[in-house]
């Protein structure tokens, strides 16, 4: 019932969308435009979600009393990465890797696509792992979560095989730039 639900609603805003935007062009234009603004405060989130997780897991264990600290340094990101490999293998296997790779994998390959569940599986395993220590870093999971928004919005929006690879280095390029706080250098 919710996914007909969603389902309806989403051919309601294509048409709305393809009635104010009538050319293939601007209708990539303005993808390119909502895709930066959505992709900031996605990336934005995420490193606000990772610093939440990181004052409510490690920090935690590294402020424990006395010298139980160096057992709940040691066992927090043991269990953050035993549940994100348990989560990477049964619930979102693709979403495994850096990130990066798996967008040219996409560009190059996919012909553009990545599922959102992939980018929405990386945002929240990502922030679990980050938070509980993992010596990781939140760009390449950036890169790969606003690509996927940017693949999600091209599929929503009904474009062609061709502009869909063409979205893509847009989120990827939005993700970077987030990410590296560097809008110009993106």
């Amino acid at each position: 019932m919710w996914r007909g639900r969603m389902h309806r609603v989403n051919l309601r805003l294509l048409q709305i969308f393809l009635r104010l935007i009538p050319s293939e062009r601007q209708r990539l234009f303005a993808l390119t435009l909502i895709i930066g603004v959505l992709c900031g405060f996605v990336a934005v989130a995420f490193h606000l979600a990772i610093q939440g997780a990181e004052h409510l897991m490690i920090e935690r264990a590294t402020a424990a009393a006395g010298r139980t600290w160096i057992f709940w340094v040691l066992v927090t990101p043991t269990l953050g990465g035993l549940i994100g490999g348990i989560l990477l293998q049964y619930a979102v296997p693709d979403a495994r890797g850096s990130g990066i790779p798996q967008v040219k994998v996409a560009y190059a390959i996919k012909g553009g696509r990545i599922p959102l569940s992939v980018a929405f599986g990386k945002f929240v395993i990502g922030i679990f792992q980050i938070g509980s220590g993992a010596s990781l870093g939140r760009e390449g999971p950036t890169v790969q979560i606003c690509a996927g928004v940017a693949s999600f919005l091209g599929r929503l929006a009904a474009l062609p095989r061709r502009s869909l690879v063409r979205l893509l280095p847009v989120g990827a390029a939005a993700g970077i730039a987030a990410a590296f706080n560097a809008p110009i250098a993106a």
